[in-house]
């Protein structure tokens, strides 16, 4: 069993609302810029998230 794959994790990006949300909690006098940058730079991806907001 060496090298093979077994199982998949697929994971997608958080929407928009959802980042809104977390950015909302974090920030709560965030900007709409302030949101297209954090969804630009992180893609929605949850860990570019959590590293963005601390």
């Amino acid at each position: 069993m060496a090298g093979r794959t077994t199982h998949f994790i697929h994971l997608k990006p958080f929407k928009t609302s959802v980042v809104k949300q977390m950015l909302s909690e974090f920030y709560p006098k965030y900007t709409n810029e302030d949101l297209l940058c954090l969804y630009m730079f992180s893609g929605g991806v949850a860990k570019y998230v959590f590293l963005m907001m601390y």
